[in-house]
């Protein structure tokens, strides 16, 4: 009995997480895509890399909060897709995807990894196409 038991909870584990994962993937997607910062930002690490406008630093998920609500004010979102994922050697998850706005079109990349509480947003870079 514990032959079969023992990968059938292995399997629904895995199962599980990938469900969890997928969800907070398509909440960040659902943040970016109507322009709300401060779900996002609900998303990021304690300390985020945030790439915004070409200038790259490490923010406090308040700093990244107040960052994207600008961007957010200056770029409003019109659409957004995600088009590629993956995971990284480092066991982080990643996603590009294509924000268009009425400022432009944008390409948006954002690393997740695993916490305690779930999937949290460690880099998020967005870049002019």
């Amino acid at each position: 009995m514990a032959k079969i038991f023992t990968p059938l909870l292995i399997l629904f584990l895995c199962a599980a997480a990938l469900q969890a994962q997928e969800a907070e993937r398509d909440l960040v997607a659902d943040a970016v895509k109507n322009g709300n910062a401060k779900t996002l930002a609900s998303y990021f690490t304690a300390g985020v890399n945030l790439t915004v406008d070409r200038k790259d630093e490490v923010y406090s998920r308040e700093q990244a909060e107040v960052i994207m609500t600008r961007f957010f004010a200056n770029h409003v979102p019109g659409d957004f897709a995600i088009r590629h994922e993956g995971k990284s050697k480092l066991d982080d998850h990643y996603y590009i995807g294509d924000l268009s706005t009425g400022n432009g079109n944008y390409r948006v990349t954002f690393f997740m990894k695993r916490e305690s509480d779930g999937f949290r947003i460690r880099q998020l870079r967005i870049e002019a196409d």
